[in-house]
């Protein structure tokens, strides 16, 4: 009905309305944007360029997702929730730095795969945090304000998936990496600024 489009557009207008908020879904949205390039990318990283069989590709794949786990489940250790999502963001550029020069120079599995994991280390300790400061922003329209931050992940994951594969896997996945890292950490400074 017309009565329901206006609610539901005067919603989306309130929420996007909210800078701050806008903030931390640029933020999350970026680190999807880390997470979807290792998605992407590092099927073909370990298997093609390290020559790795599936099976030990999904040994690995399993424990760097375990890092995000375990992050995400640190996060709330944090006496500001703010904190996790700032430190989480610029750990995130630190490693993901670190990863461009490792990538580049065709480092041995063992830098590549340990820098892996505590970047996404760092991405999980911003993924629950920033989810918790966006929502406590937008209580009043909490459906509307979900619905925006879920759609953000999947749109930069999408956006961000097809690059890796451009030129060089490996000089364009260290891109992919620093840029979202950076971008992230732009956002979450400007999110989380008293």
């Amino acid at each position: 009905s017309d009565e329901g489009l206006k609610r539901l557009a005067l919603n989306f207008g309130k929420v996007l309305g909210n800078k701050k908020f806008l903030f931390y879904v640029l933020q999350f949205g970026c680190a999807s944007g880390v997470l979807f390039g290792n998605i992407a990318s590092s099927p073909f990283i370990m298997q093609q360029h390290y020559g790795f069989s599936p099976l030990v590709f999904s040994a690995f794949f399993a424990v760097n997702s375990v890092a995000i786990g375990i992050a995400a489940a640190l996060s709330v250790k944090f006496r500001r929730t703010e904190s996790a999502t700032f430190y989480g963001s610029l750990l995130m550029v630190a490693f993901s730095a670190a990863e461009f020069a490792a990538l580049a120079l065709s480092a041995p599995f063992w830098v590549y795969e340990t820098l892996l994991f505590a970047i996404l280390f760092s991405l999980g300790l911003t993924f629950t945090s920033t989810t918790t400061l966006a929502m406590n922003l937008a209580r009043d329209n909490a459906g509307t304000a979900s619905a925006v931050f879920g759609a953000a992940g999947f749109a930069f994951g999408g956006l961000v998936s097809p690059l890796v594969g451009l030129g060089d896997m490996l000089t364009t996945t260290g891109i992919v990496f620093l840029a979202g890292s950076l971008l992230s950490f732009f956002f979450a400074a400007f999110a989380t600024k008293k």
